[in-house]
Parts: C-alpha cells; sequence; structure tokens
C-alpha cells in the first residue's frame, strides 16, 4: 500500500497558491489551510468512530442473535426436557397417543393436564374452549379449560365439521375424531377453579364432592364428581344408563388418582 507524506503533500499545494498573483492571496492561503486541517480532523475522527460503529453493530447482532438463539432452540428444548420429567405434562400414560396428547394441550391451555385412561371406553373428543373478549377493536381469545369425551369406538365420528359448526372454529379440536352428546358416556371437564359441591365421600385418600343431575340436552342422568389434583378441578360427568352405574363411575375416579399418583 503507498503511503503519503501528509506535510510534503501540504507544502506543494501551498507552493502552487504562493505562485499565484492577486490581492487576496493570503486569505485564498488561510482559507485553503482551514481547509486542509478540517479534512484531516474529519478523517481522524472517523478512524477514531469507525472502529467504535463496528464495535456497536457486532454487540446488537450479538445480542439479537443470542436472543433468537435462546428462545427458539434453547427454551423451546427446555420446554422440552421439563415435558419429558414430568414438569410440563401430566405425563399420564404410557400410551404415546395419550402423552402427545397431553403435550398439545400444554402448549395451548399451558397447564400440565393429566388425560384420564379408561379400560373400556374410547377417548373420542378432547378440545379446549376459549373465551372471547371484545374490547373496542381489539378481540381475544383465551383458553378456558380442557374437555375431553369418552365412548364406545362405534360412535366416533371422524368427520369434525359438526363440531366446529356446534362449537365455532376459535374452539380447539385436538383430536381426529369426534363424539356427539347422545354418545358420549364421560365426560371430564379440566378447569382452574370450580365450587366443590356439598356431598363428599374419601376416593383414594382424596375428598371428592358429588351431585346427581342430568346432562343437558340430552337429560341423561349422571353422577358428577368433583376432585382437585395439582392445582386443577377435574369434573367427571359419568352417564347412568345402558348399565353404566355409580360404582363405576366411582371406580373410574379412584383408577385415575392412582394414575396420577403413580406418576409422582
Amino acid at each position: 500500500m503507498k503511503h503519503y507524506d501528509d506535510k510534503s503533500e501540504f507544502d506543494e499545494t501551498f507552493k502552487r497558491y504562493e505562485s499565484i498573483d492577486f490581492p487576496d492571496k493570503n486569505k485564498v492561503y488561510g482559507k485553503m489551510m482551514r481547509t486542509l486541517e478540517g479534512e484531516e480532523k474529519t478523517q481522524k475522527f472517523f478512524q477514531f468512530v469507525k472502529p467504535a460503529i463496528s464495535t456497536v453493530i457486532a454487540a446488537v447482532i450479538f445480542l439479537f442473535g443470542g436472543y433468537y438463539l435462546f428462545t427458539n432452540f434453547i427454551l423451546e428444548e427446555n420446554t422440552s426436557e421439563e415435558f419429558r420429567n414430568g414438569e410440563g405434562q401430566g405425563q399420564g400414560s404410557s400410551n404415546p397417543y395419550y402423552q402427545e396428547l397431553e403435550q398439545e394441550i400444554y402448549d395451548v391451555f399451558g397447564k400440565a393436564v393429566h388425560v384420564p385412561v379408561h379400560e373400556s371406553l374410547q377417548l373420542g373428543t378432547a378440545w379446549i374452549p376459549h373465551n372471547q373478549t371484545i374490547v373496542g377493536d381489539v378481540t381475544s381469545r383465551e383458553p378456558s379449560g380442557v374437555i375431553l369425551a369418552y365412548g364406545l369406538e362405534e360412535h366416533l365420528e371422524s368427520n369434525t365439521d359438526e363440531f366446529h359448526l356446534l362449537f365455532g372454529e376459535p374452539q380447539k379440536l385436538l383430536t381426529s375424531t369426534y363424539l356427539k352428546d347422545e354418545h358420549s358416556i364421560v365426560v371430564v371437564s379440566v378447569l382452574e377453579r370450580m365450587g366443590a359441591y356439598a356431598k363428599e365421600m374419601e376416593i383414594a385418600d382424596h375428598t371428592v364432592s358429588y351431585h346427581y343431575d342430568q346432562r343437558v340436552p340430552t337429560m341423561i342422568d349422571v353422577m358428577l364428581l368433583h376432585v382437585r389434583l395439582d392445582d386443577l378441578v377435574y369434573l367427571f360427568d359419568y352417564s347412568l344408563v345402558d348399565g353404566h352405574t355409580e360404582e363405576d363411575a366411582i371406580a373410574f375416579v379412584e383408577s385415575f388418582i392412582k394414575q396420577v399418583e403413580g406418576r409422582k
């Protein structure tokens, strides 16, 4: 690279101006001197500023790059690790389908939900209802719980269009099947809070409140059982028809509690 002698270059410039004969030669000489000095100061300023700018840009890239890496890879991996360790899921059944379902519920609902496993009934519907709030021009939707419906395999509907017609698109259906109300033998609702019933019984060392009612709109006689586990309320709506009894309802809740306790 060629190096210039700044002093020689300045001197040659001044000598050329000294050879010019006009009255304001000194003024021109002084103006030129100030211009060249200004250029020299500007060069020195940018020699100092350029490395600083490069450092700032590198820091910004590092900061945002690190944030992206943390949120998209490290945090996601930690969340998955928590789920595998049981911190972010009900971790329910050894059945991979149920484990995957619990992960989906956790991703949408943000709570670790245990999905009950019934010995003779199929899980036909799993969905997350959303509450819709409209404030001015802003519409927000928040998950309000989880609903799980169990029935006979022959009653599972593979066409879920009716579900979306009844409940609307904002509701999150997690299963590829759908059980109509009249075919839902057990409906389990998972809620963050709900008042208990007046009557109580002990099931597997847990206090379970219960109540008898009729399911709307089918008007089927049901036994409702309310139990709180891991800061969530599990409400079992068990149909007392077609040979299903109170003992069956109690046995299902008992097996569920043991299922949950066995994972801890």
